[in-house]
């Protein structure tokens, strides 16, 4: 990664590129066998952010907490993509910096089921829906779907910094769906279906990391199985 990093410095530089000189021997790589903990929003800090979040962020967040959807795939919601008769929420497409393609893959152009609470909430945004000709959820000035990177900068970074959550992306509600199926009892199956990873070892991978509250709940309980196991017998006089 550091001799990729140093080509790419000279060759800019040989090229004519005004490139900063940097230390390559004050870099250093993660430690061997340390992990990367994506940043996830704890249940008690959902609840604070949706509190204050003005609409129609609000809305977007909930989308993104109930139903574990990636940034781009919000963005690219439209009405039709909501059937509110049998509470599905189909996912067709993604908006990348304002320009609509198609899903990620096959396995996330498919059909979520929408939480009750996410459908009453749906109903009365629709209601102050601001109309736009091609009928996305959210928009800017322009008519077209905002960038991810203005919605975190502009609006969720705001929110975090009033209640003094450390900065993170959009992602950062999905890893909190995540772990909250996880805490539910749903099973890696589940969650490879509502997270519509392609491959099941990247569910996996995710369900070894994350340590739920009923994880930690089922291993408090063998613990104290054990524990009455070793206790000495009570003496009966």
């Amino acid at each position: 990664m550091l001799g990729t990093l140093s080509t790419i410095l000279t060759t800019a530089r040989n090229w004519g590129y005004n490139c900063e000189q940097i230390n390559l021997d004050k870099l250093r790589l993660q430690a061997r066998g340390m992990k990367y903990e994506a940043p996830s929003f704890t249940p008690d800090q959902l609840k604070r952010i949706l509190a204050i979040a003005e609409e129609p962020w609000r809305t977007m967040f909930c989308i993104l907490t109930l139903d574990g959807l990636r940034a781009g795939e919000v963005l690219g919601l439209k009405w039709c993509d909501i059937d509110f008769d049998r509470s599905l929420l189909h996912i067709r497409r993604t908006a990348w910096y304002g320009k609509i393609q198609t899903a990620k893959s096959e396995a996330s152009e498919t059909i979520l089921p929408i939480p009750s609470s996410l459908l009453t909430m749906l109903k009365n945004y629709r209601v102050t829906w601001k109309p736009n000709e091609a009928g996305f959820l959210f928009v800017t000035r322009n008519g077209r779907p905002p960038s991810s990177n203005k919605v975190v900068e502009y609006h969720l970074w705001t929110i975090l910094d009033a209640l003094g959550i450390p900065r993170c992306g959009l992602h950062a509600f999905r890893h909190a769906h995540t772990s909250l199926l996880l805490d539910s009892g749903a099973t890696p199956k589940v969650v490879q279906r509502q997270l519509r990873h392609s491959d099941a070892r990247t569910t996996l991978e995710i369900c070894r990391h994350v340590v739920c509250d009923a994880h930690r709940e089922a291993v408090e309980k063998v613990a104290s199985v054990l524990d009455a196991i070793g206790r000495p017998p009570t003496t009966v006089n």
